[in-house]
């Protein structure tokens, strides 16, 4: 009688304790009810399943303080902390972990990359676009919002000049990006592509984490990972190359020699240059790379040695001997960490030295340039629908130059350091909706007034595979370097930004429409043809550019065909320079068309490309006109083509060719200081230095993995 009377008692006690009930509601993060979310009490098997309506309801014989934990196909798991007795209904808020329907802002931006759901180019892209010859700027400028500028070979961005992009790498600021020229003859972007994972090609309205850039940065990222244990030969018209990587379980090493030398080639292939000696580099780099769990170190280092010499027309269109040697070194540093769940912290470093030495006719100028770039970067995770990105900045540049000749001597220069700080919030206010709100203050010993820079983007997204997207900024940036070595005494160079844009993506098609105003204030004039030691300065100069740009790309709709196309119109005015009034630029042409084409013909294993560009005529001024910059060059027409032929899995023949048609293509004309004995100013075109250029490569690449090619490169 006891015994039963025992189990009687626990079986009561049992139900009585068992009568604790939890309940309440599970919704996402814009309050619309989650079916089927399972929720349990940690360390329990008490739980149960969200109904239709989010609601749930289960018993439990727990008591106290608890974790109630809920989980849901598509959403971060979260966890709620409350007390069993107090009885109240849990309201549970899960957020999506699938980002397919949140908006990015995409406005001013071309982005590239494995991640980037915006992607526009890849590093394969770039160098099996024909007529870029392997260089970034080349295949950048098939896209809309640039300029062909075959004179410079440099990044000319919506009616910006030359010096109005800055180039990044690891989000670390290169102070030379371009290899050595003199006037007239195009430069080369002084880094691979097969350095890079990613890039993002802004247009404008860039972020608020980048500055000193009235037009556009360039962003190049290089891979979080440890690279592969391979060895890599190139054999090239016009050098060689050999690559080796090292692999540990924690760590890389890879190391990469080049050697360029075109005389060779220019004794095959007729140049309009007289050269003396033709160009030739030579160049190394190594990269290390370091994992642990949480954390990552990338140390890239490289450095390069050019010279070449030949005759040059001077003011007078004289031949004069010109020489140059360049010796420039590059070392990037950067680490990050996972503090925790919610902080990530970058730090990065970069040191920049590069030294000319030049010989033009009976004089010589040789220079010295130190630069780094220090950075501090923290982001957090405030919670899935908002982050924040904060930071500092630290540039430092010191300059030197020296004119000499037989009767004098001068040297000038500058230093500058610069102290930036950046705030930006991305808030993914809705599925439909998201904002980028950021900040960037600037200051330096020049420019001694504090700049405070905004800069806005909203998005709007209808669809999965449409969106908006308007941003507004405000940029400011130094005198460029022609001109701050010669004075200090200047203001800021100013311009704002207004960008709106359409992007529809699906399938493996993508349409970007994009319309932009710009607006330019404080830029630097002066009043000689060039800038010059002693000369008079002032920040004068004003400016605007408005525009559309249109860019589609196909990948899909013609089996083994991937095709793009982009058109940019172009209203820009500019009264800056030696410039008497504003007129249209010499280095912009209202009108900039390109077709790019790539085809894989898989019997023949080889992938064909063909690139036609077209640029309506620029002004230039000729000086026996009464009018300021009233004369047209023709238009700009080129087409390339390249091959890649799959010789066996690890070997690839490479051929290139540019300007096929050989088409007469004109820059404009450099004219004499002084006018000749019938009272003009005698002239000279400004043509290519050849009418093609030919690449013929052979790529071979030793790895374990047998796949491993250079088509993923080329």
């Amino acid at each position: 009688m006891k015994l039963l009377f025992s189990i009687f008692l626990t079986l009561v006690f049992s139900a009585l304790i068992a009568q604790n009930t939890v309940q309440g509601q599970v919704i996402d993060e814009f309050g619309k009810p989650i079916s089927k979310a399972h929720i349990q009490i940690q360390f329990t098997y008490d739980g149960g399943l969200s109904d239709d309506d989010g609601n749930f309801k289960f018993e439990t014989d727990t008591s106290g303080q608890q974790n109630l934990e809920i989980t849901a196909h598509g959403y971060d798991t979260e966890f709620i902390q409350f007390t069993i007795e107090d009885q109240i209904p849990l309201a549970c808020i899960l957020y999506s972990t699938v980002q397919l329907k949140e908006v990015f802002i995409g406005a001013g931006n071309l982005a590239a990359g494995e991640t980037n759901q915006s992607a526009v180019l890849s590093g394969l892209d770039i160098v099996t676009t024909a007529g870029s010859a392997g260089d970034i700027v080349g295949a950048l400028k098939t896209l809309p919002g640039t300029q062909q500028a075959g004179e410079s070979g440099r990044l000319l961005v919506r009616g910006g000049d030359e010096f109005e992009t800055t180039t990044y790498i690891n989000g670390l600021a290169v102070a030379q990006p371009y290899s050595s020229s003199v006037s007239n003859t195009p430069a080369r972007g002084r880094f691979s592509p097969f350095l890079f994972k990613g890039m993002s090609f802004s247009t404008g309205g860039y972020s608020a984490e980048y500055g000193n850039a009235l037009s556009s940065v360039l962003v190049m990222d290089t891979p979080r990972q440890l690279d592969e244990k391979k060895s890599e030969v190139s054999l090239l018209s016009v050098g060689a190359s050999l690559a080796h990587t090292l692999r540990g379980n924690n760590n890389s090493f890879s190391m990469i020699a080049s050697y360029q030398n075109l005389r060779p080639y220019y004794a095959v292939v007729p140049q309009k240059l007289a050269w003396l000696k033709p160009y030739e580099n030579l160049n190394g780099e190594t990269i290390y790379k370091h994992q642990w769990e949480k954390s990552f170190l990338n140390v890239y280092t490289a450095f390069g040695l050019e010279n070449f010499s030949l005759q040059q027309p001077n003011d007078q269109l004289m031949l004069v001997n010109v020489k140059q040697t360049t010796n420039n070194l590059y070392n990037n540093t950067q680490f990050s960490t996972q503090l925790n769940s919610s902080w990530l912290l970058e730090l990065g470093q970069t040191i920049g030295f590069n030294e000319r030495e030049l010989a033009y006719g009976g004089y010589n100028i040789p220079n010295k340039e130190w630069s780094s770039h220090s950075k501090l970067k923290l982001e957090w995770k405030w919670s899935p629908r908002i982050r924040m990105v904060m930071g500092s900045d630290f540039f430092h540049t010191q300059f030197s130059e020296a004119y000499k000749d037989d009767q004098e001597s001068v040297r000038y220069g500058y230093h500058s350091n610069l102290w930036a700080q950046f705030l930006e919030m991305r808030w993914r206010i809705s599925p439909q909706w998201s904002t980028v709100i950021g900040l960037r203050s600037s200051q330096n010993n020049l420019q001694k007034k504090l700049t405070f820079d905004p800069r806005f983007s909203l998005g709007y997204s209808p669809s999965i595979s449409s969106q908006f997207s308007l941003a507004y900024g405000i940029f400011h940036q130094q005198p460029h370097q022609q001109v701050l070595k010669y004075t200090q005494n200047l203001d800021w160079m100013k311009a704002q930004h207004w960008i709106l844009n359409y992007t529809y993506q699906k399938n493996g098609r993508m349409l970007r429409l994009e319309t932009y105003h710009k607006k330019y204030d404080q830029l630097v004039q002066y009043t000689t043809r060039i800038p010059i030691f002693n000369g008079i300065y002032s920040n004068l100069g004003y400016g605007k550019a408005n525009g559309v740009d249109v860019f589609w790309r196909d990948n899909t709709s013609i089996k083994s065909l991937q095709y793009w196309l982009s058109y940019s119109y172009i209203d820009t005015q500019r009264q800056d320079r030696n410039y008497p009034k504003a007129v249209q630029p010499s280095y912009v042409g209202k009108h900039n068309f390109s077709i790019v084409t790539k085809y894989w013909i898989n019997s023949l294993q080889s992938q064909l490309s063909i690139t036609n560009s077209f640029a309506s005529g620029r002004p230039y001024d000729n000086p026996n006109e009464a009018d300021f910059m009233q004369s047209r060059t023709k238009s700009f027409n080129e087409t390339a083509f390249s091959w890649a032929y799959l010789l066996t899995q690890q070997k690839v023949i490479y051929f290139s060719v540019s300007n096929i048609f050989g088409t007469r293509q004109l820059f404009g004309y450099h004219y004499a200081q002084n006018k000749d004995a019938q009272g003009y100013y005698a002239a000279q075109p400004i043509q290519p230095v050849a009418k093609r250029f030919l690449i013929l490569g052979f790529f071979w690449t030793i790895s374990h993995n047998k796949k491993d090619n250079y088509l993923e490169n080329l």
